[in-house]
């Protein structure tokens, strides 16, 4: 089956009158423009910064600072659509109405949630532009992947835009092979010496894949404030990114983080190290880990009006594997630089055969930035993900999980004592601190520690990164209990002011701050049945909730193994959280003959992801008898038609 609608239609478009939004300060001239602003986040309201912003077909366009801040200004009057677009999460569209000479503010930020089937998102390759009688020519190879959810992966929008100056151009496709072309004019008022071009492709289901172009320009000025030396100095802060879960064409995805901490001199030179999560598929679960590396490279000027640098660097991992590393991104002052935020893309290469990785997404630095132990105080809600596992049932692996507890600052322990909560198993498990949880590199944020289960005598050893808003971890754990031992991922959020959930969590917020429904999709995965040739099998679901947690449709849908019971519209149930402080949930979705149940009597339950992002758990489902096992759903913009 192929999709109804282009990806611009994905998503309910609805129209924000003048009354519900805020509209402040003046325009440009009388010349029938105005211009639009607002905030970016994810699903949990964190801020997305180095996310592109798109006015109408092609332009105008902006790229958000570091809190995810934007304004496109020199929009045509009348009504338009703002469409949003990051790597890694589901690009998202909204229709504004733009008043001349005014600015319209959205009331409330527009959200991006993450994209599922990371794996799968569509790959861009050999792409180029050329400069040539005030035009850049630009041409990319672009194909979607063969392993999509339910219907054929079909390119749905391809298009290049000419950062920092609002303009570009939707790409055609010729007809025959994968080949996409556009022409984009140079805008008056380009300084240059070079121009940064961004090509993206956005897949039937949302996804996005990106790629950068560096173009020199003749005869460009090269004027403005911005010098080769005015990002001198010391930085540090994170690179983000989205990857598959285990490293290969997963149905699951999680964000990476790379730290990094470097010194710019002479203008064009930079040394520094860097700490990279790394855990891939190939590597056995005991080599998985933070790695940390020194590197040097060079900085290079590629828009002195605008002040867009790129810096390169090539270095060593390990004995056998390699980064090859870019950063290309914007400082916020010619005078007094703070920040420098872009996109981050990077190519890990083994000298053993295993697959060349290629990362692309977006970071942030600050000059001068340090973390200490005190960054760590306050209180948290994690999630943690067992990828690889020896236990028999209760660390089984894949299964995620919620922990709520507060740092202390200071000695890095739980506080109060032993009492932070683990929630695996549907009576909560008590969590303390056998060895406190303290930075141990301070100019990359990495911290360690040793937390335990009173309850049942097991150890968590986290090594973990903080990122450079220092509210946000994410981190390697090993669970041990006797000779049992799990491995896995978490990410966490620290909490302003408990419980970190609501029920209105399960809906979608818009841009006037209206609760609507929202789409939960994904897939589970049969361990256990009363039929046994039913266990491996792998199911496409997808529930829609609206925002008081009733279930109002989704489907069930045979994916690709073993038996799955057909539903094609659930007609009731309910989402709920059976804890709003570490997010576990509970609830049923039903038609007329199928029931399916989320965290069940088992020994273990199901929870909320801490970004908000992610339902996954325990599961049981009639199907000819009794199928039981594990979910994963991701909040979605769009179903799978």
């Amino acid at each position: 089956m192929t999709p109804k609608m282009s990806w611009t239609k994905w998503i309910a478009i609805f129209l924000i009158m003048t009354p519900l939004l805020a509209l402040a300060g003046c325009g440009k001239s009388d010349d029938g423009t105005g211009s639009v602003s607002g905030v970016i986040t994810d699903s949990s309201g964190a801020p997305i910064g180095g996310a592109t912003v798109v006015a109408g077909t092609s332009s105008p366009t902006a790229i958000t600072d570091k809190d995810g801040n934007f304004t496109l200004s020199g929009i045509p009057d009348g009504t338009t659509t703002i469409n949003v677009i990051s790597p890694g999460y589901n690009t998202n569209n909204v229709t504004v109405v733009v008043s001349e000479n005014r600015t319209t503010t959205f009331a409330h930020p527009i959200q991006l949630p993450d994209v599922d089937d990371f794996g799968n998102a569509p790959v861009i390759t050999n792409a180029s532009a050329s400069f040539s009688g005030g035009v850049f020519a630009v041409t990319a190879t672009i194909n979607p992947t063969n392993n999509c959810p339910i219907n054929a992966c079909i390119i749905s929008d391809a298009r290049a835009e000419l950062v920092g100056y609002g303009v570009g151009t939707k790409l055609s496709h010729g007809g025959s092979g994968s080949i996409y072309t556009g022409n984009i004019t140079l805008p008056a008022g380009f300084s240059g010496p070079s121009a940064l071009i961004k090509i993206f492709a956005i897949d039937n289901a949302g996804r996005v894949g990106a790629s950068l172009v560096i173009v020199s320009v003749p005869g460009a000025s090269g004027a403005g404030n911005f010098t080769s030396s005015t990002i001198n100095g010391n930085w540090g802060g994170s690179a983000e990114y989205h990857r598959e879960a285990f490293g290969g064409d997963d149905r699951m995805g999680d964000r990476r983080r790379a730290n990094l901490s470097f010194t710019i001199s002479s203008g064009t030179n930079f040394t520094g190290k860097s700490a990279i999560i790394d855990m891939e598929r190939f590597f056995a679960g005991a080599q998985w880990g933070i790695v940390t590396s020194s590197f040097n490279g060079t900085s290079t000027l590629i828009d002195s009006n605008l002040g867009i640098y790129q810096l390169t660097s090539s270095y060593a991992l390990s004995t056998n594997r390699t980064l090859d590393m870019t950063m290309t991104g914007k400082l916020d002052s010619a005078t007094n630089p703070a920040y420098f935020v872009g996109y981050f893309q990077a190519t890990i290469t083994d000298a053993t055969p295993h697959p060349v990785i290629h990362i692309f997404g977006h970071f942030e630095l600050d000059k001068g930035l340090n973390w200490g132990t005190s960054d760590l105080g306050g209180d948290w809600v994690w999630s943690s993900f067992i990828r690889t596992s020896s236990f028999n049932l209760t660390y089984a692996s894949p299964f995620q999980y919620n922990s709520a507890f507060a740092l202390d600052g200071t000695s890095g322990d739980i506080t109060p004592v032993d009492s932070g909560n683990e929630t695996l198993y549907a009576t909560t498990y008590t969590l303390g601190t056998s060895t406190p949880v303290t930075v141990t590199d301070t100019s990359l944020g990495e911290f360690h520690g040793v937390m335990f289960s009173s309850t049942d005598g097991v150890n968590r050893s986290i090594t973990g990164l903080l990122g450079p808003a220092k509210r946000h971890v994410l981190g390697f754990e090993v669970t041990s209990r006797a000779n049992q031992t799990a491995r896995g991922t978490f990410w966490g959020s620290k909490i302003a002011t408990p419980p970190h959930y609501a029920t209105s969590d399960f809906a979608e917020k818009r841009q006037d701050g209206v609760l609507i429904g929202s789409i939960w999709r994904g897939f589970y995965y049969v361990s256990g049945s009363a039929t046994n040739n039913h266990i491996g099998a792998i199911c496409y679901l997808s529930l829609r909730a609206d925002s008081t947690g009733n279930i109002v449709g989704g489907k069930i849908l045979p994916l690709l193994l073993g038996s799955c019971p057909t539903v094609t519209h659930f007609t009731g149930g309910t989402l709920a959280f059976t804890d709003m402080t570490d997010g576990r949930i509970s609830g049923t979705a039903n038609d007329v003959a199928t029931t399916f149940h989320i965290a069940p009597a088992s020994p273990r339950n199901a929870s909320m992801g801490v970004y908000k992002e992610r339902l996954s758990g325990d599961f049981s489902v009639n199907n000819g008898g009794t199928d039981t096992g594990f979910f994963f759903l991701q909040r979605a913009l769009i179903e799978i038609e």
